[in-house]
C-alpha cells in the first residue's frame, strides 16, 4: 500500500502527492499520541503536588513503586520540581499537537 503518487515533471524531478487518506489515519494516531501525552503530563504533575504537599517521594523498589519519605526537604523539593517541569512541558506538547 502506497501513500504517495510520483508524477515525472522531468528527467531529473518527481512530485510526490500525498493520499488524503494516509494523512487522516496519521492525524487520528496524532490525536491518540496526543491523549496519551496529556494524561501522562498530568500524572507527573499529580505526583509532584503530592510530593510538595506531603514530603513524600515516588520510588521503584523492584516492580512495586511506593510513596517512601524523602531524605530531606531539599531533595524533595528538587524531585518534585522535576516533575512538574516535565508534566508541564508534556501538556504544552499535548496541546500543541492537538491544535
Amino acid at each position: 500500500m502506497r501513500y504517495y503518487e510520483t508524477y515525472e515533471v522531468s528527467k531529473t524531478l518527481q512530485v510526490y502527492d500525498i493520499n488524503p487518506h494516509s494523512l487522516t489515519a496519521m492525524k487520528i494516531l496524532a490525536v491518540l499520541f496526543a491523549i496519551f501525552i496529556l494524561l501522562y503530563g498530568l500524572r507527573l504533575l499529580t505526583i509532584a503536588g503530592q510530593s510538595l504537599f506531603t514530603g513524600r517521594v515516588l520510588v521503584r523498589r523492584g516492580l512495586k513503586t511506593q510513596w517512601e519519605p524523602g531524605v530531606d526537604m531539599k531533595e524533595t523539593l528538587t524531585i518534585a520540581f522535576k516533575n512538574g517541569l516535565m508534566g508541564l512541558l508534556l501538556i504544552i506538547l499535548a496541546i500543541v499537537m492537538l491544535t
